[in-house]
Order: C-alpha cells, then structure tokens, then sequence
C-alpha cells in the first residue's frame, strides 16, 4: 500500500456522482489518494489547495465544461504541466477532439472506457509524478544532510580540529574518521584554497588519493574551478555566513568531454569568537539527479507531444507517418510501423528515417527484398504480446541474411542496426508492432527509456485504432445516408399520387356529405387519413432533408424574399392545428423585412419551429415576430409551454436530439437539427431560451443582404 511519502493524488472530475464512483472503483487498486470533484469550479478549488499527478477531466459538464476547466488550468502557472485526460463520449465529434488536444490534453479516453487502459495510463503519470518527487526529495535531503554534517557536535570538532590545526597539536583522527566515513565530498580549506583536510570522496573527483591532495591548493589541482571557489571562499569569510547549494560543473576526468554536475555549500570555520579562519566544504555529486530531471522532463514532452501529435488527423495514413516520424525527432534514428493485414499477417505501414538517404534505402529493402531481418522477431511479439530487444548483427550475420550482393550492399549502407520491437496494443487486441532501430553507438536501453516507448507505443495504437474506427464510422455513415436518400425518395413516389387520390376522394365526398349524413362520416374519417399521410410525408421529407445536409448537399436557390409574408402564409397554414391545440397564433411584424433566401427552405424554417411551440405550448398563446436591425433580419418563436431543461438546451440542435419523453411527444428529434443546419447555410444563427415550466424563445438571425428599404422586384435583377 503507497504511504503519503510514495503516493500521489489524482483529481477525478466529473458532475455525475455515478461515474465518479466508476472512476473511484477503477483507479483504486493504484493506491493513490484520489480525490473527487463534481464541477470544473470545484477542481479549480482543489487545485488551489492541492497539487496532483494526473487530473482525469469529463468534458461535458454545466457551466464550466471540460475545455473550459482545461483552460484555466493551464493558465495557472502552479498547474500548467500537470497531466491531462479528458473523458468522453462516442458520440463527441472529431472537433471536440483536436480542442481537447488544443487546450493541453495529453490524452483523450472514450466511453465507455477500458479498466485496464484507464488504470495503466493513470499508472504511467502516477510514476512520473513520484520520480519527479523523488528528485526533488534529493535536493531537500541535501540541504537536511549539510545541516545534519554542519550540526553543533560536528560543527564543535571542526572548531576544535581548526584550533589545534593552528597550534600545531598533532593528528586530528576523530575529525578524519567523520571525513572519511562521509558518503558526501568534504574538505577543509584555508583562505588560500590549500586543502588542511580532504575526504576521499572528494579527492576521487580530481583523480588522486586524498593524501597526495593534502596540503595542496585548488589553484594546482582543478584551477578551472578555482576563481568561483575562491570567489566563494572570500565571500564566506568576509560575511561570516555559510553559502549553501552552489552549483558545479566539473569535467571528469579533465578533456573527457563527459560532465559531472555537484552542488557545493561553505561553511566559516572559527576558532573561539574569532574571524573565520578557514572554510569547510561539503560536495553533493547531483549528476544522476540531473540525469533524471531530464529524462522526466523528456518523457512528459513526448508523452504531450505524443498526444499532440497523434491525433491532429483521424486519416489512418497520417496518423501512421505521425507514429514514425514522432519516434524518429525523439526517440531514435529509424522507425518502421507493421499493421496485422486482413490474413494474420504483418504488413508494412509506414516508416521514417532521421537521414533522407537511410529512408530510401529502407524504403527500397521492403519493396524490393521483402521482410527484413526482423520479420521473425516481430512475429515473436506480436504473438507473445511483449516487447523485445533485437541487438545489431555482427558481420557474419549480415552477410548470412542477404538475399543476393545487391541486398548485401543496401543492408551496409544502411548499416548494423538493431531494434526495440514493440507491440501496438488497444485492450486485448495487437493491431500490429513498432519497431524502433538503433545502431552500435548505443550499448543498452535503460528500463525507463523502454518504459517510454511503450507509453508511447500505447497511445500510437489507441490513435491508430481511432482513425480506423472513424473511417468505419464514416464509411457506415455514408452508407447510411445512401439508404435513407433511397429509401425516402421510394416512399415519396407513392405517396404524391396517395395524397393526391385522398383530397380528390375529400372534395367529391365534401359535395355528398352536404345531403348525406352517412357520407358526412366518411368524410370525417378521410379527413382523419389525409392527416396521417401528410404527417408521413412531413417525415420522409425531413428523413430526405437528413441524408442531404448528412452528404453536405443541402441545395439553395436564392431569391429575395419576405420574411414577414412567409410567416404570415406559415401561421395561416398552421392555424388548423394551432385551433386543434386550443392555441391562438399572434404575428408581431410592423413592416416588411426583406432579404435574399431561399424561400422554400424559410418556409420550413418558421413551419418546423411554429410545429414546435404548438406542440409544446400547452394551450397557452403561441407569439411570432418579425423585424430587422442593421441589416440583420429577426425571427422569434415564443410558446408558453412546457419547456427545456438547462441540461438539454446544449444538445437540442442535435440529430435525433429530443429534451421530452417520445412516449408523450411524437416525432423523430430532426426538426430542430435541419432547421439549424438551414438557418448556418443561409449564413444565420438560431438560438433559445427557456426553463422548465416557462415556455421557450426560439430566435433566427439571419443576413439580409439587400438594402432593407428597396423594392423586391428591383433586387431580384441582376447588376
């Protein structure tokens, strides 16, 4: 079980109870300290208080949505590069995606999710969280430990050794047996930097024992480091203070070119109340704490460039090159990407060189030699399911797997080059491997480092997995639309003669019924009929209109048009059912409003939202307005009905989208959506306000791009 020194939080948000306790359950066995919030506010208000590895965000949220939260997040300076995953639904668009990405996202997780993808991507932040914790733990440890060496014992027998250094007394073996012990560099130096004592930690850093060091000044043995030394020295002994983490850059041994990194701290060394006679030096080598700063630095850069990266394009092709060529800038210098085919088989996908010239060369090896050297291994993962390490052939080996000189020549120009194959893994399925190549200038892979490529390896399948279902998605889509156009226009053409024959049968029966009170019922009934099949009508032509705006191929003709003549013709149509609902229908239209529009599809416009407010009005009035502002014509639709909910008004432009029970309120939710979809291509907006229990305002705005005083006829000609 982690304790509050090995454990991290992670913030959960999410404003239904329910699936923070989903969350809670699956992200438990991690034993972090999760922490709940129900609102982007009250994450805010956590991360005031709090800090956390990782923040697992929902995106559709009141008030304050996920992309908002994300972006105030990021704003704050304290959590800008704290961990991001939002949580979503399938049906969110690719949109939503990219904005995810957009406001810093470093991943984004559908629902329903996997467990076990969710856990082991938390997992991931979670260690990198602690190891960054631990390099910070090293630094405080530190400064405990130069306090703890510096204490009033310790500090007491430097006292003691400097004053009978100064008298000339003899041995010092307490002192040197604590110097000796020190797993830390420790040194006592005069004021002109010769070392009066010296640890062998320390002296191992210039290359000698500490004996021969003794004695001797900086200024001979690293006069590199000398002025900043003396520097300090000076300033310890003038002010009396100590100076405490100082850092040190030093080349070990000298000419090497490798650097090793310290941090130095000086303390006075005073004999009774005098002046500091001296300076004591303690020397913390921090260089594999560097090392891991940075190497947690580049895996969190990835793993957000990764993100970043990987689902810029839902194309399959692209996200392939994406895959490789992300490796490539960072990781290593090749990268070959194989997907499973429709056999069983791997098959090559993509591939990407840090040298223009190796690429081709390797592009030339598959086309023209077929699999390469690593064909086996890679079958090898991808039926085992794990990660594995090829190392780079010897000369033998090479020449053994050439097919003929020509390939023995490719194979040594593009040189001895081994491989880290990796499993491209979404849940249970292996889409296909990623191998990374690295020559013989690398001798070994480190556990992190392999650790990384299989984060990202992770999250370059679950992003091939997307742009494979998006494609699907799409596919059955089009599909789709192609069916419903088919199936739309097949129940028109019996329909038109249907309607036809029916309100023949009305007129004739209507003469009859005048004399006949048997006929008169049969009118009624046929009345009832022709209602039915205008009602069907109304569907399969806003089932057609679905399939058109679905294929982008919503035609409009534009002419100049009236919009308060076509409200007035609408609310004279519409009047029959408004009386059927023991509703009155009010126009408030002082003056003509004129604009360019397609005329049928505005038609439709105010015929779908005035079908709404008398449906849901209630009995109560149904009120239209027509006017025009700055060029810019308006049209409200207001009922005093039933309402929305605030939680439904975000979605009910949506396709199939209703805010009421289908039990009580017929219908297929596309109304709203076609109208939306007319009203955007006519350049317009549509909006609403309503509450529950309070009626709703729908409100038009539409462009009118004629001059509001000049005549119709005028405008309708060509210029």
């Amino acid at each position: 079980m982690a304790t509050p020194e090995t454990s991290a939080g992670v913030l959960l948000v999410d404003d239904h109870p329910a699936n923070l306790v989903a969350l809670e359950a699956t992200l438990a066995p991690l034993g972090q300290r999760l922490v709940q919030a129900r609102s982007g506010e009250e994450a805010l208000r956590q991360l005031l208080q709090d800090e956390f590895a990782c923040i697992v965000l929902d995106v559709q949220m009141p008030r304050l949505d996920g992309f908002q939260t994300a972006k105030l997040i990021k704003g704050r300076e304290r959590t800008r590069h704290t961990p991001l995953l939002f949580l979503t639904a399938y049906h969110r668009e690719n949109a939503d995606v990219l904005n995810g990405y957009a406001q810093g996202a470093v991943d984004y997780i559908v629902k329903p999710f996997d467990p076990d993808v969710l856990r082991t991507k938390v997992a991931v932040f979670v260690d990198l969280y602690l190891q960054l914790e631990r390099a910070r733990g090293h630094r405080t440890l530190l400064a405990d430990g130069e306090r703890l060496v510096m204490s009033r014992e310790t500090s007491v027998r430097l006292r003691a050794a400097m004053e009978e250094l100064r008298r000339e007394a003899g041995p010092l073996p307490m002192v040197d047996a604590v110097m000796a012990a020190a797993p830390v560099g420790l040194a006592l130096l005069d004021p002109q930097l010769r070392f009066l004592r010296i640890n062998a930690a320390l002296a191992a850093v210039h290359g000698m024992q500490a004996e021969a060091a003794l004695g001797r000044s900086l200024w001979e043995l690293a006069p590199q480091l000398a002025p900043a030394v003396q520097l300090q020295v000076q300033r310890v002994l003038r002010s009396g203070r100590a100076r405490q983490g100082v850092p040190v850059a030093l080349e070990v041994p000298p000419h090497s070119g490798h650097w090793r990194h310290f941090l130095a701290s000086y303390y006075p060394l005073r004999s009774s109340e005098s002046a500091a006679e001296g300076v004591g030096v303690i020397v913390l080598d921090v260089t594999d704490q560097r090392a891991a700063e940075r190497a947690l630095h580049h895996s969190l850069e990835l793993l957000a460039l990764a993100g970043e990266r990987l689902f810029t394009s839902l194309e399959p092709e692209a996200t392939l090159d994406s895959v490789a060529r992300l490796i490539v800038e960072r990781v290593a210098d090749g990268c070959l990407v194989d997907l499973v085919g429709s056999d069983g088989t791997l098959e090559p996908a993509a591939l990407a060189h840090a040298h223009p010239r190796q690429e081709a060369r390797l592009r030339e090896l598959q086309q023209r030699h077929g699999p390469d050297r690593f064909a086996d291994a890679r079958t090898e993962v991808l039926r085992e399911r794990r990660s594995r390490v090829v190392p780079p052939p010897t000369e033998a080996e090479l020449t053994a797997g050439a097919h003929d000189a020509e390939h023995l020549r490719l194979l040594r120009e593009l040189g001895a080059q081994g491989a880290f194959i990796v499993p491209l893994r979404v849940g249970q399925r292996v889409l296909g491997t990623l191998s990374v190549l690295y020559d013989r200038g690398r001798s070994s892979w480190r556990p992190e480092e392999l650790a990384l490529l299989e984060e990202v390896a992770a999250r370059a399948a679950l992003a091939i997995d997307h742009a494979r279902l998006y494609r699907e998605a799409q596919a059955a889509i089009h599909m789709r639309d192609e069916f419903i156009a088919v199936a739309s226009h097949e129940l028109r053409t019996p329909l038109t003669p249907l309607q036809m024959r029916l309100q023949s049968l009305q007129r004739q029966l209507e003469v009859l019924s005048q004399t006949d009170g048997a006929v008169r019922g049969m009118h009624a009934a046929m009345e009832g009929m022709s209602r039915q099949v205008r009602k069907l009508a109304v569907l399969v032509d806003r089932l057609l209109d679905v399939s058109q705006v679905s294929a982008q191929r919503l035609h409009l003709e534009l002419e100049p048009v009236d919009l308060r003549e076509v409200a007035r013709e609408v609310i004279a149509r519409s009047q029959p059912a408004a009386t059927a609902h023991d509703e009155t229908l009010l126009l408030e239209a002082p003056e003509p409003v004129a604009g360019l529009w397609d005329r049928t599809r505005l038609e439709q416009v105010v015929s779908n939202l005035l079908s709404n407010a008398i449906k849901y009005g209630a009995g109560h009035p149904v009120r239209v307005r027509v006017e025009a502002h700055r060029g810019v014509a308006q049209l409200s639709v207001h009922d005093e009905g039933i309402g929305i909910a605030p939680e439904h008004l975000s979605r009910i432009f949506g396709k199939f989208e209703r805010a009421v029970s289908e039990r009580h309120y017929g219908g297929l939710g596309l109304g709203l959506y076609i109208t939306h979809q007319i009203v955007e291509a006519l350049g317009g907006h549509i909006g609403v306000m309503s509450a529950l229990g309070a009626g709703a305002t729908f409100t038009v705005t539409l462009p009118q791009r004629l001059a509001p005083d000049a005549p119709l006829e005028e405008e309708a000609r060509p210029h």
